[in-house]
């Protein structure tokens, strides 16, 4: 279904007038290109990951249904505190000097963020699984483990 939404604008002498902004197309907009994809729907968020290796559809969604769990996991266990004693004064007064002289550049310092962290845990998992599902004997292990495991259910 095509939807044209328009913006109302006002002009100078009061009159209003509905001018044309975009057009909205759920055909074009949920086409995907040729290949196999996998979407992920949970409460509040949607992810669509293009272009999978259908062997490891299973490991992908796995890992995008804990990754939110992991993430809270690295947040709780990767806090700052002191590597052995509180800071002494003089310390504290150093870092205030450092971080007065740094002003503004100060915010050039940072770290990845644990979503990013996440990210390339669930790249390694899925490069190694990769790797390790050449193997004839552990492709049958693999499908065998997804079998019990979908007869399980």
């Amino acid at each position: 279904m095509n939807r044209t939404f328009y913006k109302k604008v006002v002009s100078t002498n009061g009159r209003v007038k509905y001018v044309p902004t975009h057009e909205y197309d759920d055909q074009w907009s949920h086409a995907m290109p040729t290949g196999c994809h996998m979407v992920v729907v949970k409460p509040g968020t949607r992810s669509q990951i293009y272009n999978i290796d259908p062997d490891m559809a299973t490991l992908l969604a796995a890992f995008k249904m804990v990754k939110e769990d992991f993430v809270t996991l690295l947040l709780e266990n990767s806090k700052l505190k002191p590597k052995d004693a509180p800071l002494t004064d003089a310390q504290r007064e150093a870092w205030n000097q450092l971080s007065t002289a740094l002003g503004e550049s100060s915010s050039i310092l940072y770290g990845p963020s644990l979503n990013e962290v996440a990210e390339k845990v669930g790249d390694i998992i899925i490069k190694e699984a990769a790797e390790l599902l050449k193997n004839p004997a552990v492709k049958k292990a693999w499908d065998n483990l997804q079998t019990i495991a979908v007869l399980s259910k």
